[in-house]
Parts: structure tokens; C-alpha cells; sequence
């Protein structure tokens, strides 16, 4: 068997990797916005303390324990999802684009969800810490002074100061779109960028790992650059001029 170059090797575990860190930054950014602005605005209520709780539950516990008791739940006992990226015997070289987006997605969908549970913490404590902030200032007391409705205080006013400190927090988690899950692609067996760099730890294969780490470092350095192109957009007191 041919050889094969390292380049080749790690083009071809993109497109997975991509698939499960854009779905998971989306989602987890998206539903942990959604989620602590609403704490934020219903502070100290039951939802709130139940919000509160799973967050600080899904934040503490490692992404093995999660995936191996999905594992056991979803695949082993309800077979409801398979492991792997497609079921044995599925030929992606003669299916049709959706047949193929449906098998993957199938395969997908599981590690998908463990990654955004794990993700969204974050993105919840960021969100509701920084709208209770904005909600204490001075001018939205004013607007509510005005008599604007609640609804136009926050949206207009509120949140977009809110979203300040998550510009930092989405553009630094650029770097792990592509290879964040390592645990999580090696427990359900798909071979992305994280399982390749667990194969090459383990292995002692120091041009991949060296192959990874300058696509990490280069994400990095995009990641800053977004995050100054943001912070330009969302606080009008920043200029990129």
C-alpha cells in the first residue's frame, strides 16, 4: 500500500470535524444565548435555579462520562443511533448528495448533541452575567423611564451591549470548530481531526501532530482577527479605522 502524505491525511478528516464544529458552535451559541438572557431577565425564579444547575452539571462533567453513557443509553440498550460515520455496508461512492447527508447526519446527530450539552455552558453564564450587568445601567433605566415597552428595552437597548463579552468568547472558540472533540469522535468512532490526533499521540506520529498544531495556531490567529472585526460591529465605540 502506498504511502500517504500528512496533508492528504488531514484534508480528509476536515469536512467531518468541520460538520460537528460548526453544528456545535451554532447550536450551542444560539441555545445558550437564548438560555441565559432568559435567566437573566426571570432572575431568582425556578426556572432560573434550574437553568442555573444543568449548566453547572453539564460544565463539570467530562465529555467521556457523557459519551460513554450515551453510549450505553442510545446505541447499546435503545438502539437508536449507530457509532462510527456510516452503517456497514452503505456505499457513499454510488449515493445521491441527500442520501448521503442523511447518513451522516444519522451518525452525527448523537456525538452532535453531547457536544453542544457541553458547550453551552459557557456561552449561558457569559450571556446571563453580562445582561444583568447591562440591565443595572443607567440608560435603560432611563428608556424605561421613557415608557418604552420591556420588549424594545431589551432588544434595542439591552442586548446588543450584552453580546460584547460573547464576541470574545465565540471568536476565541474558532480554534475548535475543526478537532475539539477528541474524546467524543474516538468514543463514537469517527474519524475526524480529533480521533487522528489521539491516533497520533498514540502512535508517536510527530508530523501530524505537528500538521495540527499549525492548523490550531492558524485558526487561533483568524480567531483574534474576527474577534476584532466583531467588537467593530456590535460596541459602536470601536473603530477599526
Amino acid at each position: 500500500m502506498a504511502k500517504r502524505s500528512v496533508f492528504s491525511v488531514v484534508t480528509e478528516r476536515i469536512p467531518v470535524s468541520l460538520a460537528l464544529g460548526i453544528g456545535q458552535t451554532v447550536l450551542a451559541t444560539l441555545f445558550g444565548l437564548l438560555l441565559g438572557i432568559y435567566s437573566a431577565l426571570h432572575l431568582y425564579s425556578t426556572a432560573d435555579y434550574v437553568a442555573t444547575a444543568l449548566v453547572f452539571f453539564g460544565m463539570s462533567m467530562p465529555s467521556f462520562f457523557f459519551g460513554v453513557i450515551a453510549l450505553f443509553f442510545f446505541v447499546i440498550t435503545w438502539p437508536l443511533f449507530n457509532v462510527g460515520l456510516m452503517t456497514p455496508g452503505f456505499h457513499p461512492e454510488v449515493a445521491t448528495l441527500f442520501e448521503k447527508t442523511v447518513e451522516y447526519g444519522r451518525h452525527l446527530m448523537l456525538p452532535l448533541m453531547l457536544l453542544v450539552i457541553l458547550g453551552m455552558g459557557g456561552f449561558v453564564r457569559y450571556a446571563r452575567s453580562s445582561m444583568l450587568e447591562v440591565l443595572n445601567m443607567d440608560y435603560i433605566r432611563t428608556a424605561r423611564a421613557k415608557g418604552l415597552p420591556e420588549s424594545v428595552v431589551v432588544r434595542k437597548h439591552a442586548l446588543r451591549n450584552a453580546l460584547i463579552p460573547i464576541v470574545t468568547l465565540l471568536a476565541l472558540s474558532l480554534p475548535g470548530i475543526l478537532g475539539s472533540a477528541p474524546i467524543t469522535e474516538t468514543i463514537f468512532s469517527i474519524n475526524g481531526l480529533g480521533k487522528l490526533y489521539i491516533d497520533a499521540l498514540g502512535a508517536n506520529d510527530q508530523m501530524t501532530l505537528m500538521a495540527d498544531l499549525v492548523l490550531t495556531i492558524t485558526l487561533v490567529i483568524l480567531g483574534n482577527l474576527l474577534a476584532d472585526i466583531l467588537y467593530s460591529i456590535v460596541d459602536p465605540r470601536v473603530s477599526l479605522e
